[in-house]
């Protein structure tokens, strides 16, 4: 397992507990967790997208996993 696909899943856990808690310093701490992880995913992608050869569908697939917080 590489570090991305680490990430990716760590992060899906993270907003899955985030989104059953309900104690706010819980959820902060998730929260900047969670914004660490988006902000090192972004960076290795932007990495890859960098390196030659990259397909359009892995740039696709990367963009798509943008986390998006929950609507209000």
């Amino acid at each position: 397992m590489d570090e991305r696909q680490k990430l990716y899943d760590d992060l899906k856990r993270y907003r899955a507990i985030r989104d059953l808690t309900t104690d706010e310093p819980t959820i902060e701490a998730l929260e900047i967790m969670i914004e660490e992880m988006e902000e090192r995913l972004a960076q290795l992608e932007q990495e890859r997208a960098d390196r030659p050869g990259l397909s359009a569908e892995s740039l696709a697939e990367a963009t798509q996993n943008k986390y998006r917080p929950p609507e209000s």
